[in-house]
């Protein structure tokens, strides 16, 4: 509905827009006020190095569409900041059952549950399953 229906599309936008903010901030509430101050500034110009809040925004639009967003945390070296921690959205597809499971694990469209039902790993393909090309040579 959100793809061909602009009420919807508008719905969700202002759903992540609200939620999210212009950006998510970090406060700091020891007694050293100036070290609070440095930690919060840092933490913001990392997020902006990232773009933290366009990722939360994309994740939570996906979730009011689909019900379902995934992210890995990663080292990823081309971020322009000393903390070098970055957020990868995951397509929702990726995260499936690889065709060499095993059997005594039972995962559940990518999702291996302990035997209380908490998820304990989650399988995610390196490419999304639509990603088939057929390469020949000639």
């Amino acid at each position: 509905e959100v793809a061909n229906n602009s009420y919807a599309r508008g719905i969700v936008l202002t759903l992540a827009n609200d939620v999210v903010g212009t950006r998510p901030s970090l406060q700091m509430v020891t007694d050293l006020v100036e070290a609070n101050h440095l930690i919060e500034q840092a933490f913001a110009e990392w997020a902006e190095a990232i773009g933290l809040a366009q990722k939360l925004r994309t994740m939570r639009m996906s979730r009011a569409d689909s019900g379902e967003a995934f992210a890995l945390l990663i080292n990823n070296p081309a971020v322009d900041h000393p903390v070098q921690l970055d957020l990868r959205l995951i397509e929702a597809d990726q995260v499936a059952t690889p065709a060499f499971a095993s059997a005594n694990t039972q995962p559940v469209d990518g999702i291996v549950f302990d035997r209380f039902g908490n998820p304990i790993e989650y399988h995610v393909l390196r490419q999304h399953p639509g990603e088939t090309a057929i390469w020949t040579q000639n």
